[in-house]
C-alpha cells in the first residue's frame, strides 16, 4: 500500500452481514509520526444510502480559520439511515457572538470565540458538559480566539481583531491587537509563541481602512504539516512556519491572503482570498491548482474518498479537484452565498453556510440540509465551523454565538 490509492476490494457476500450480531475486524496500520494524512482503513459503507460501517484514522483540516479541528484521531462508525430530528443546544460561551475555531484536542472540545460587546474579549473555552464551559482566558485582551490546533500534545491557538463588519454587524470598540500565538501549559498557563508575520508588518501606529491593512493582528490558519506548525494572517499576505521559542519563518505567497490551510495527499494546500488554491511543492515553490468554479474566496476544504473537495464565495459552490488547473462545479447549494467550514464525519462530508447559517450533508445524491442553526434577524447568518467530539457533529454560529451538536449514526 502506497498510502495514497492502494486499496484492496472485497465482493460483497453474505458472511460480510453481521445483521444485529457481534463481529470485530483487525487492521495492523504503521503510520509514522510525520505521516499527516492517512484516511480510511476498512469499511463496509454505502454513502448512498448511509448504511454500513467504517473505520480510520482522520485528520480535519482545512476548516476555515480553525483550521484543524483535529488531528490523527482513530474513528469507528456505523449507520443506518438514522440521525436524531433534532440539534442539541450545547450553549453559548460567555457572551459569544460568533464560534470562530473549535478543536478536539486530547479528549477535550474547545472553542475560540468572538465577543461584540463593548468591553468584550474573546475567550478560548473547554467544555465540561452541555451549557458549562470553562474560561481559559485571552492573554492579548483582543476581541477574537481565531485558531486552535494542537501540535506537539499541547493546545495553541491564535489571537485575532475580528471586522465584524463583513459580517453584517456593528464595529466592535475594543479595537486591541490580536495576532500573536500561544501555547497552554500544564498548569494552564498562556506561553507567547510569537507573532507570525509581524517582523515587517505594517505598524500598529499606521492608520489603515478596509480588510487588506498588511498589519499582522490575526493569527489564523493553525496546521500541523510534517510535524510542523503553519499560520497566516487574515489581513497580510503569506504563510508563516513556527521555528520555536518566537520565531515565525516566511514560507511563501508574499503577495496573496489566505482564508485556510488543509493538507491533501502529502501536500499543504492553502486557499486563498481571491479565490485560487495553491500546492506546496517539494521544491518549496507553490504551484496554482487553478480556481474551483467562480470562486473569490475559498473559504475551506475537505479530503473525500481520496478527493478534493472546497467550498466558496459568492456562489455558495462545493468543487471537486480533478488534477492540473481543473476543477467540478458540483453545484450551488440552495440559494446561500458561501460555503465555509467543511468536515468529514461519520462517513459522510458536511458544510455549513451563510446567509442561512445551515449545515448541509453531501452524499452521491447530492447535498441535504440537516438544520438551519442561527434564527437571528439579521442579514448574514453563519455556520461557521465544524468539529467531531464525542462521536457528536458540533457546529458554531454568528450571531448566536451557539454551539450545537447532532448524533448521526454511532461514531467513537
Amino acid at each position: 500500500f502506497n498510502g495514497h490509492d492502494s486499496v484492496l476490494t472485497i465482493a460483497d457476500h453474505p458472511a460480510l452481514h453481521p445483521g444485529s450480531d457481534d463481529f470485530a475486524a483487525a487492521a495492523w496500520v504503521y503510520s509514522t509520526a510525520g505521516a499527516d494524512v492517512v484516511g480510511q482503513i476498512v469499511d463496509k459503507f454505502d454513502p448512498a444510502t448511509r448504511r454500513g460501517w467504517q473505520a480510520a484514522i482522520h485528520s480535519a483540516t482545512g476548516m476555515v480559520s480553525t483550521a484543524q479541528a483535529h488531528r490523527r484521531h482513530l474513528h469507528f462508525g456505523m449507520d443506518a439511515d438514522w440521525r436524531e430530528s433534532t440539534w442539541r443546544d450545547e450553549g453559548r460561551p460567555g457572551n459569544a457572538s460568533k464560534i470562530c475555531s473549535m478543536a478536539t484536542v486530547q479528549g477535550q472540545l474547545y472553542a475560540g470565540t468572538f465577543e461584540l460587546d463593548t468591553a468584550g474579549s474573546g475567550r478560548v473555552w473547554r467544555q465540561r458538559g452541555p451549557h458549562d464551559w470553562e474560561d481559559l482566558g485571552n492573554p492579548q485582551g483582543c476581541n477574537a480566539i481565531f485558531s486552535l490546533c494542537e501540535y506537539q500534545g499541547a493546545l495553541y491557538m491564535g489571537t485575532g481583531r475580528y471586522k465584524a463588519m463583513g459580517s453584517a454587524l456593528p464595529g466592535t470598540e475594543n479595537l486591541r491587537p490580536g495576532g500573536r500565538v500561544y501555547r497552554r501549559e500544564a498548569d494552564g498557563r498562556w506561553q507567547d509563541c510569537g507573532q507570525p508575520g509581524g517582523r515587517d508588518a505594517v505598524p500598529e501606529s499606521t492608520p489603515t481602512t478596509g480588510y487588506a491593512t498588511g498589519k499582522a493582528d490575526v493569527a489564523a490558519g493553525l496546521t500541523v504539516f510534517k510535524e510542523k506548525l503553519y499560520a497566516f494572517c487574515s489581513y497580510r499576505t503569506g504563510v508563516y512556519r513556527y521555528e520555536g521559542d518566537q520565531e515565525w519563518t516566511p514560507v511563501g505567497l508574499p503577495n496573496l491572503r489566505l482564508m485556510s490551510l488543509h493538507v491533501y495527499r502529502d501536500h499543504l494546500l492553502a486557499l486563498i482570498n481571491g479565490g485560487d488554491v495553491y500546492r506546496l511543492a517539494d521544491s518549496g515553490e507553490w504551484e496554482n491548482l487553478g480556481r474551483p468554479g467562480t470562486s473569490t474566496q475559498t473559504y475551506g476544504a475537505l479530503t473525500y474518498g481520496g478527493e478534493l473537495f472546497t467550498g466558496n464565495w459568492p456562489n455558495a459552490e462545493v468543487c471537486r479537484y480533478l488534477g492540473g488547473q481543473q476543477w467540478e462545479n458540483r453545484g450551488r447549494l440552495g440559494y446561500e452565498m458561501e460555503i465555509m467550514g467543511g468536515l468529514l464525519h461519520n462517513g459522510l462530508p458536511y458544510w455549513g453556510s451563510l446567509p442561512s447559517a445551515h449545515v448541509w450533508r453531501q452524499d452521491p445524491r447530492g447535498f441535504t440540509v440537516v438544520g438551519s442553526l442561527d434564527s437571528a434577524p439579521v442579514p448574514l447568518r453563519r455556520t461557521w465551523c465544524l468539529a467531531t467530539y464525542q462521536g457528536r457533529l458540533h457546529a458554531g454560529t454568528l450571531p448566536g454565538g451557539r454551539v450545537w451538536s447532532l448524533g448521526t449514526g454511532r461514531l467513537a
